[in-house]
């Protein structure tokens, strides 16, 4: 048995030894700005509220109602609506598209605003059978559960909800700008929008800001692009969107898969003569410039939105026939972005610092990456090797170095890390182990094999113990 231990160990840590990089499965999303329908949700809903955690989505509440109402714009059929809320809470799985029940929502309301920090969804404010509702309740999806948390100020619905580092900013259509932070269960007020939201507005963040776009206003070329510094607590004016929407909603790509932009999805009001009537625009906030995305297959309205991995999925809604029928719809349609797969990792470089001065030759270097890659390589005065995570460069000679660590996606796309300078005054005496890799790079199999290693290690020694343990009784 002794001999069968030492064997596995000497296997397990020859496979540690020679073990390859990881490599990382291309995705399926190759089509850019394209649209591909997906499993509807099991429940038909309008004015609900879509997240995402942990690549799923959470399609919650909303109303289910149905019926005929003439003199009003497609998007304002539910402006009304006294009966069909619903807590219906579901989660959507895009690696297997397919759907899950999970525990409604305790309030049953549209019109709230959603948001998703930390793992946890926050549902606040809206629209219940008795009126509007200050309420705040969050889902945990780990455990399935609710709890309540402290309201915002005012009662109100038509609300939308962004992430701003450890902050939820919800802003009304009013232009109201409440700022709740989930660490202390405590609100505050941040400066206005200028002018009010108006109706049928869309929200989204990117970075620090966040931009408030669309809705109905005083006329077709007074539309809104509003900007909110939430460093600063103040709001400037972006180039307005070709037309006005109402009825729609707003997500950004993170510059992760896709190039950094702010989404506008949504049915077009006010149509400018000659313009392009499709259901997406763009807005780029590095030129101040807008442009336009494919046509999606279903027209629909007050829908919600959900972005996993740079991909948005446009969730629920209502379809609106003339003169003034409305229906909920289930349906679920996946949007791939412009620009989707040519976006380059990002590589950072932790340590060493740049300038920094060693007395000893072992360095130890310490990356982290922004997504998967296929190959990581470090550049050091010229001469390129791969490696599989963090290492500890071993008996460098005295002297100046250039340190450069380049990474690949499963697009091919390459990035490149800032070169890092550094000095060396002293060769070392004796070379380190490799230290661990780190938890953003692929390497989980080579610290599987190693643990394996170890317990079959600890296993032997403790037959071994309870061995000699026995002799002496």
């Amino acid at each position: 048995m002794k001999k069968l231990y030492v064997v596995l160990l000497i296997l397990a840590l020859a496979f540690v030894t020679f073990l390859p990089i990881a490599i990382k499965p291309a995705r399926a999303e190759t089509s850019a700005d394209s649209w591909a329908t997906m499993a509807p949700m099991p429940t038909a809903r309008s004015v609900l509220g879509v997240t995402a955690v942990n690549g799923r989505i959470y399609a919650i509440g909303g109303s289910n109602t149905s019926g005929m109402i003439s003199g009003l714009p497609a998007f304002a059929m539910y402006g009304q609506a006294t009966s069909g809320f619903v807590g219906t809470n579901e989660e959507y799985d895009p690696s297997t598209n397919t759907w899950a029940n999970k525990a409604p929502m305790p309030t049953p309301r549209m019109a709230f605003a959603i948001a998703a920090y930390q793992n946890k969804i926050y549902c606040i404010g809206g629209r219940t059978t008795t009126g509007y509702t200050n309420i705040n309740e969050v889902y945990n999806p780990a455990s399935d559960t609710w709890v309540t948390k402290a309201p915002m100020p005012n009662a109100n619905g038509w609300l939308t909800a962004n992430i701003v580092g450890d902050k939820i900013y919800v802003i009304d259509d009013s232009g109201n700008n409440y700022v709740y932070e989930p660490a202390t269960d405590s609100w505050t007020t941040k400066t206005s929008v200028p002018s009010g939201a108006f109706d049928g507005y869309a929200s989204t963040a990117l970075d620090s800001k966040i931009y408030v776009v669309g809705g109905l206003s005083k006329g077709q070329d007074s539309n809104l692009n509003f900007i909110f510094d939430t460093q600063t607590d103040n709001w400037t004016y972006g180039t307005p969107p070709p037309s006005s929407q109402g009825g729609g909603a707003a997500s950004a790509s993170t510059g992760t898969w896709a190039p950094a932009r702010v989404y506008v999805f949504g049915e077009i009001a006010n149509l400018k003569q000659g313009e392009n009537p499709t259901f997406v625009r763009i807005y780029n906030p590095k030129d101040n410039t807008w442009s336009y995305g494919s046509d999606s297959p279903t027209v629909r309205y007050d829908f919600g939105v959900a972005v996993v991995d740079d991909v948005f999925y446009i969730i629920g809604g209502h379809t609106f026939s003339f003169p003034g029928s409305y229906a909920p719809t289930a349906a679920n349609e996946k949007y791939v972005p412009s620009g989707y797969g040519t976006v380059a990792p990002i590589v950072t470089i932790l340590s060493p610092e740049n300038n920094q001065t060693f007395l000893s030759g072992n360095i130890t270097l310490v990356f982290t990456l922004n997504k998967p890659a296929t190959q990581v390589n470090y550049i050091l005065n010229g001469e390129e090797k791969g490696i599989s995570g963090n290492i500890t460069l071993t008996s460098l000679p005295a002297g100046n170095y250039n340190l450069t660590l380049t990474a690949n996606d499963t697009y091919g796309n390459q990035g490149y890390s800032q070169t890092i300078t550094f000095t060396v005054t002293e060769q070392a005496t004796q070379s380190p182990s490799p230290s661990a890799s780190v938890p953003e790079f692929p390497t989980s199999i080579v610290l599987i094999a190693t643990f394996v290693a170890a317990a079959i290690a600890a296993t032997a020694f403790t037959k071994r113990s309870k061995l000699r343990w026995q002799s002496f009784s």
